[in-house]
């Protein structure tokens, strides 16, 4: 029992080089899978950060249990749901490393994930370093999306290059640039930009990180791809985009509104930025041509639709294109993902 102590002290004291941040809130079906994908062969000093965001079912008592045999686990207990944005701000305030990382709690990463990255950002000196994304889908059948070509995978070497005007050129059409999961940040991005961030108050769940990556990316001078790396992203039907309950639709909108508002009022207020409206708008223009297609096509009463539409209108304006199918946001193209090479 005495060593059991002394090593969970020495653990504690020592100074985590990422710090891998975990919001959750009732995801008793996954987390488990989650933390254990985390701990499996990470051999850099990591710590995780636990951030439980009001859950009502047995998540909490899971993450519990779990850091009774992981002292490098530590909890932020939410005693409300307060959004996935705020659950993501309290993980980045607690973080100790060097460099900052994130998981959804019902998805799972490679083996040696965080060594990949971690070796990556740190041989290059990079600012962040990028994994690749392997859909996971309903029927647990892994792919990848050949539709985010245009992200800069094919380069295993850092990258000096204004990552910023590459991800406003692309508008939108791969959510591989904005999302945070996939990448490991160093956490200074964030505390230098801490009391802008802190500017969103509202309860936010979709598109998030959209604010996150269209704050901090503007501050990215070089960044590293390990492609070894794999992000396992699980996809549900109860997905924002899969979702049949009108209540959940309306919120997803709602957070759409809210994340564009905020980032538009970013650019418009630095002079420095401005020039990536246009772009902004391209982007808008094609969540609300993606949301358009949503909505048709849900299973609800006319009214209800007509609803969500008026409330898309005011987001995006009147007259919202129809999806074309050129468009390769909306009839994706995708490979089987070889797992004999590189799987989980």
């Amino acid at each position: 029992m005495e060593l059991l102590k002394s090593w969970i002290r020495k653990l504690l004291f020592i100074k985590p080089k990422i710090s891998i941040i975990i919001p959750f809130y009732n995801s008793e079906g996954y987390i488990l899978k989650c933390m254990e994908s985390v701990v499996l062969h990470t051999k850099v000093p990591y710590e995780i950060i636990c951030v439980n965001d009001g859950s009502t079912d047995e998540s909490l008592a899971i993450v519990n249990r779990f850091r009774l045999t992981h002292p490098q686990v530590r909890l932020v207990d939410l005693k409300r749901n307060k959004g996935l944005y705020y659950a993501r701000l309290m993980g980045i305030l607690r973080a100790r490393g060097k460099y900052v990382g994130f998981v959804d709690s019902d998805d799972y990463v490679s083996d040696g994930y965080f060594d990949l990255l971690y070796e990556a950002a740190v041989n290059s000196g990079s600012d962040i370093s990028v994994a690749q994304i392997v859909n996971v889908n309903t029927d647990n059948v892994k792919y990848v999306q050949t539709r985010c070509a245009t992200f800069p995978y094919t380069s295993e070497k850092a990258i000096d290059s204004n990552l910023y005007d590459l991800y406003w050129k692309q508008q939108g059409k791969c959510y591989h640039w904005h999302v945070v999961w996939n990448k490991i940040y160093k956490r200074k991005l964030f505390m230098d930009n801490i009391e802008l961030l802190k500017k969103q108050t509202e309860h936010l769940v979709m598109l998030e990180d959209f604010i996150f990556s269209s704050i901090i990316l503007k501050d990215v001078n070089k960044y590293s791809v390990n492609t070894q790396a794999k992000y396992f992203y699980v996809e549900h039907k109860s997905a924002a985009t899969k979702n049949e309950n009108y209540t959940v639709v309306s919120k997803n909108i709602s957070d759409m509104k809210i994340a564009f508002s905020y980032v538009e009022t970013f650019l418009k207020e630095n002079l420095s930025y401005r020039k990536f409206i246009d772009d902004f708008a391209g982007w808008k223009s094609r969540y609300g041509r993606y949301w358009k297609r949503n909505i048709q096509n849900l299973k609800l009463q006319q009214k209800e639709k007509q609803l969500l539409m008026n409330s898309l209108k005011k987001i995006v304006g009147e007259d919202i294109e129809d999806v074309t199918a050129t468009d390769e946001f909306y009839y994706e193209k995708s490979v089987i993902f070889d797992e004999t090479h590189n799987g989980s």
